[in-house]
């Protein structure tokens, strides 16, 4: 049998290292690079301080914060605003629940305005605020919105608001905390309590500190008394429950909730703000 003797490849140099193993012949130079960044992360985690729970929880915090309302931002306003002429009535367990319950509601419409300034171009003008003798805590909402139109017919103005206690358990739909018709200018809205409201932080935030859970929670709360009422005001105005998460006609309330979709704005644009 013949047998064909086939070349090996040339090898590369090698040095030895104390005659236990080899290592291929390098330049040094070549190697420094990979070296250098090597010991620089070692350096970065021997050096770096654990992260602690307050610290991991004011990055949790960050998460929870609700995105700004932004309902057309790329419409410049023409002209003076529309003026909406609003009365609002404030049952009795709502101002029992509600520190400085008037300047409060104030403070509510004027950030309403402030987000409604560019698009549609409106403003809220509080009439007045009266106080409202109705127990509402266990009503429902629908039969708050007749007593409140029993009460007020509102020919001499624009909207009539009226708002009660509330809910019992803190909630994420919207349709428990406001109600009104499609075509009608009488709106209810429930209070968001404070406890309530921090029932759903304080599990997973209980060592951020006292003043900086306060901020957190009242941020989301303006956020979500700002999307229920305007919620509510679509649907009076013809719009309906849609999905889509960042759109304030989403009935489960998200802090990504920023405005309204391009085809429910051109609904709005198509009736007129003073009735």
């Amino acid at each position: 049998m013949n047998y064909i003797t086939v070349p090996r490849p040339r090898q590369t140099p090698l040095t030895t290292v104390d005659g236990r193993g080899y290592l291929p012949r390098m330049r040094l130079h070549a190697r420094l690079p990979s070296v250098c960044l090597l010991v620089a992360c070692l350096a970065r985690v021997a050096t770096a301080e654990p992260q602690s729970i307050l610290d991991r929880e004011r990055l949790l915090a960050e998460t929870k914060k609700p995105a700004a309302l932004a309902l057309q931002p790329n419409v410049k306003p023409v002209g003076d605003p529309k003026t909406v002429r609003m009365r609002i009535y404030a049952s009795a367990d709502y101002r029992l629940q509600t520190v400085q319950w008037e300047k409060h509601l104030r403070r509510l419409v004027s950030e309403l305005n402030e987000a409604m300034a560019d698009w549609p171009h409106a403003r809220f003008e509080i009439v007045d605020i009266r106080r409202w003798e109705q127990p509402s805590a266990l009503l429902p909402l629908p039969q708050l919105l007749q007593r409140l139109e029993e009460v007020d017919h509102g020919t001499d103005v624009d909207w009539v608001v009226g708002m009660s206690a509330a809910p019992i358990a803190a909630s994420t739909h919207l349709h428990d905390l406001g109600f009104t018709k499609t075509g009608g200018h009488h709106i209810v809205l429930r209070n968001l309590h404070d406890a309530t409201e921090g029932q759903l932080v304080l599990s997973e935030l209980g060592e951020l500190p006292r003043n900086e859970l306060e901020a957190l929670i009242a941020m989301r709360k303006r956020h979500k008394e700002a999307v229920a009422f305007l919620h509510q005001w679509g649907h009076s105005l013809g719009l309906v429950d849609v999905k889509t998460s960042d759109s304030i006609m989403n009935p489960l309330y998200q802090l990504t909730q920023t405005g309204f979709s391009a085809a429910e704005a051109r609904t709005i644009e198509g009736h007129s703000t003073n009735k």
